[in-house]
């Protein structure tokens, strides 16, 4: 079944639905349509009269459309099926699109071509546009979205294969759940106040007398205060919801905070990649975003106005969606911080890209979009009062420049100190004071959004580093650490190691300061550095193989590596550990506590692998070190760990390994459909305790239960007790009851052969239970 599932998530949609109509079927289509269209369009031109008729004209436009969607889609198929696919959760995968980009920034380039017109003589556009009426827009609107279609399209596959890690159907899903309602609450209120004084202010309902200064100090404490009565109420509203009389009712699709967290999501997912920021490569997506916002730039200037409007809207929504792609990292930096792992399906994006250096870019780029915004709004609809000079750009530059300098916070130098400026233009319309209010706000919004949380992520990493230093955390953000690891390498000699002395030292005093605080022995997170020696491993860059050998020498001493590595490692470690504790060592307790956190860890890195990623060596190795463990009632938790993330994997090794639990040597081989010499690697041995054997059991019913459907009754009563289980801790029957339902459906990674050796296994072990 999973198989099947891969190859249906990364075969080409479209081709399924086209059937037998091959690639080179569809670009030949493609080429036979752009080449007939231009034959048709040479023809006219030669004419008397070049495109008289619209549907002539359109039908041309569509023709070349057609075909540039066409090729745009095939080249992003191309680059999908070439990237190579991981089972990370929380990870989107990084295909190079560049193809499609450059396909992409040349047909904008071509719009912005045609936008200009006859403004450069020498470089003039062949077809001349003489109007720019209702068609001509809407030709003009066409062919700005089959631009972004074919990047749409791709970016789409990489959110759905995103999606196969995750417990939810759709990428517009946020795994941290809808938009509270108190957080929808307390921003419609703030609009609306400051809209509100916004307006007033623009009729001159008011102006700076009298007890003003008092009324805005009431406003900003009552802004305060609202928090906390908002904090209260919500809190409040949670109390009501635990008490089992009152019905608390699900919040469906339509909910307006589910709205908003679709919204973000679609711009963070497939708005935001079309800047070109997530692209790998050396400064390529500086290049990439300079390429999408040069030509909408330049359209947003060339174009009739209120039609520049359109390019210039289109270029601030992707500003918008690559600032909030960046919140995103952001967010996901400090959840990798707590749950000190970048392996999670709690993760949005992952952490390919940081994002910060495209962001800020970006956001430079609304000073430039902003004042071409200014200028079109006033050739449309002429809220400054303007002369035959007051329209250039570079007087559009001046104006915003001095309301750059009153608006920003902080260094609003120019109000306080009564800088005289040459006023380019003023306003004495209500509608001219809203547009200055706008522009300054969104100078506020850049200032706070982006530089504020640049110098706060500076102040993190220094604080990350003192805190690492100090013994207090043994992890760093996933791009604070390739930072330290790039800058503690130095080439290793025979005495010395791959690490510079400063570095050494500073690793060996967090790993001094965590012992004495007791919280291990180690230079760095264990869990981290296996995940990253896997990282590393696949990778030929020599950087990359600089950071492994920084990897490697931090991870001296520890059980790090493969999942399967590490298990054979601790089965190793347990004899050690049992010699140790049997001679009364010293050290026998902290080889305790060693052991068991390594194994914490290896177990919950075998929960979150992908069951394609797992063979049966790693299972082999996880069964052989059961066995050793079988009687150790100070692994207990650990025991009852790894028998419910089998449970959970729905695989015939699982099952296998379950299995290997409940029969001894003699019943091993029938029951594990086996040979006996194969039978014995799996180290088959009965549990002696009841407890072990009837959990064992549960999860093998459980991988049973995986891959049958479940019914309308069965989802009523999983929704009972899902309420149950998180408002009070459950009795023991009605956590089963839970289990069982919430597998249900979940489904099996077995082949049809696998499945009936299952159906043989459980039959069997259900009658030796029967009869024991």
């Amino acid at each position: 079944m999973g198989d099947k599932a891969e190859q249906e998530n990364y075969k080409w949609r479209g081709r399924q639905r086209l059937g037998p109509v091959h690639e080179l079927e569809i670009l030949v289509i493609a080429f036979l349509l752009a080449g007939t269209s231009t034959y048709f369009a040479a023809q006219d031109l030669t004419g008397d009269r070049p495109f008289q008729s619209f549907l002539e004209t359109a039908g041309f436009i569509a023709a070349l459309l057609a075909a540039h969607v066409i090729c745009g889609v095939l080249l992003v198929q191309r680059s999908w099926e070439d990237t190579p696919k991981t089972h990370d959760p929380g990870t989107e995968e990084r295909p190079g699109f560049f193809g499609a980009f450059f396909w992409m920034g040349g047909l904008l380039a071509l719009l912005a071509w045609s936008a200009f017109g006859k403004s450069f003589p020498a470089f003039s556009f062949p077809w001349a546009i003489e109007t720019w009426d209702w068609r001509a827009t809407a030709l003009f609107l066409a062919s700005l979205g089959a631009a972004f279609a074919p990047l749409c399209y791709g970016y789409h596959l990489v959110a759905l294969e995103a999606m196969n890690t995750r417990k939810t159907k759709s990428y517009l899903v946020d795994p941290d759940g809808p938009v509270g309602s108190m957080t929808i609450l307390a921003t419609a209120a703030i609009i609306l106040i400051v809209g509100a004084g916004a307006w007033a202010a623009g009729q001159r309902m008011f102006s700076i007398t009298g007890y003003f200064g008092l009324l805005s100090m009431a406003v900003v404490v009552s802004a305060f205060l609202s928090f906390i009565v908002f904090a209260n109420i919500a809190g409040f509203k949670a109390l009501i919801e635990q008490n089992p009389a009152t019905p608390v009712k699900a919040s469906g699709a339509a909910h307006p905070g589910a709205v908003i967290s679709g919204i973000d999501a679609l711009l963070v997912r497939l708005v935001a990649p079309l800047s070109g920021a997530t692209l790998p490569g050396w400064f390529m997506p500086q290049a990439m975003l300079l390429l999408v916002m040069l030509p909408l730039a330049g359209m947003g200037y060339a174009l009739p106005e209120p039609l520049g409007l359109v390019p210039i809207a289109v270029a601030m929504v992707i500003v918008l969606a690559v600032g909030r792609r960046w919140a995103w990292v952001e967010d996901d930096r400090e959840k990798a911080l707590r749950i000190q792992t970048t392996k999670s399906d709690k993760f949005r994006i992952g952490f390919a890209n940081d994002l910060r250096d495209e962001a800020l870019m970006g956001y430079a780029w609304l000073f430039v979009l902003v004042p071409l915004a200014l200028r079109q709004a006033q050739l449309e609809f002429g809220f400054f009062p303007k002369s035959s000079d007051d329209l250039s750009l570079i007087n559009w530059f001046n104006f915003f420049g001095a309301e750059l300098a009153k608006g920003v916070p902080i260094v609003s130098w120019i109000d306080i100190y009564q800088v005289e400026e040459a006023q380019v233009f003023e306003s004495d319309t209500a509608f001219g004071r809203h547009v200055i209010f706008a522009s300054r706000l969104i100078i506020d919004v850049v200032i706070i959004a982006a530089l504020l949380q640049a110098i706060g992520i500076a102040q993190r990493n220094n604080a990350q580093k003192n805190l690492f230093k100090n013994g207090q955390v043994d992890f760093f953000d996933p791009f604070m650490e390739r930072k330290i690891l790039s800058e503690a390498w130095q080439a290793p000699t025979d005495s010395q190691p791959p690490v510079r002395p400063e570095w050494e030292r500073f690793f060996e005093e967090h790993r001094r300061e965590s012992v004495d605080l007791d919280r291990g022995d180690f230079r760095y997170n264990p869990r981290r550095l296996s995940e990253l020696s896997l990282e590393l491993s696949k990778s030929d860059r020599v950087a990359d193989k600089r950071l492994l050998e920084v990897v490697a020498w931090l991870a001296e001493g520890l059980v790090v590596g493969p999942v399967g590595d590490r298990l054979q490692q601790l089965s190793k470690r347990y004899s050690e550990l049992l010699n140790a504790e049997r001679i009364d060592d010293a050290e026998g307790h902290l080889k305790r506590r060693q052991f068991e956190r390594f194994l914490d860890d290896a177990i919950a890195d075998f929960r979150a692998s992908h069951p394609d990623d797992r063979t049966d060596a790693d299972y082999l190795a996880l069964s052989e070190l059961l066995f050793l463990i079988r009687t150790d009632r100070a692994l207990d938790v650990q025991r009852t760990r790894a028998f419910s993330m089998l449970g959970d994997k729905g695989t015939l090794a699982a099952a296998r390994v379950l299995a290997a639990r409940l029969v001894d040597q003699e019943h091993a081989p029938s029951v594990l459909g086996l040979s006996p010499e194969d039978a014995k690697m799996w180290h088959p041995m009965r549990q002696g305790r009841v407890e072990d054997r009837t959990f064992a059991n549960e999860q093998l019913m459980n991988i049973n239960m995986a891959r049958q459907s479940p019914s309308e009754a069965d989802e009523r009563r999983l929704k009972e007790l899902q309420k149950a289980v998180s408002r009070r801790r459950p009795l023991r029957s009605i956590q089963r009851e839970y289990d069982r339902l919430r597998r249900m459906g979940a489904g099996i990674w077995m082949k049809p052969g696998e499945e009936a050796m299952f159906d043989k296994l459980l039959s069997q072990i259900s009658e030796l239970t029967r009869k024991s």
